[in-house]
């Protein structure tokens, strides 16, 4: 974290990849402006095969805080989210269950 947020960019790493279960709730990175969603917070626990979806509202909760890490002062840069997913993957058919596609 202390080299990618260095202001030295030279020398600072210009892409930083983070977990939502690890994701350090209190993390000031406004260096970045881009944050990419590449798979949905889905589970209740970390545990394989949970049976449960997280709700819609805590999982776009655990999106917003994703995008707050950039988002915050002091940042001027113009932010950008972006949430990906392959077609016929779960990821899809998890957006679909939640009414976002």
């Amino acid at each position: 974290v202390e080299a990618f947020q260095s202001p030295d960019a030279s020398t600072s790493p210009r892409v930083m990849c983070l977990a939502f279960d690890s994701h350090a709730s209190g993390l000031n990175l406004h260096r970045a402006n881009h944050v990419v969603i590449t798979h949905p917070f889905a589970a209740r626990s970390v545990c394989p095969g949970a049976p449960d979806l997280t709700p819609l509202a805590s999982a776009a909760a655990y999106e917003r805080q994703a995008v707050g890490r950039i988002a915050r002062y002091p940042q001027r840069k113009t932010c950008h989210a972006y949430r990906m997913f392959a077609v016929g993957t779960v990821e899809e058919e998890l957006y679909a269950a939640w009414g976002l596609i």
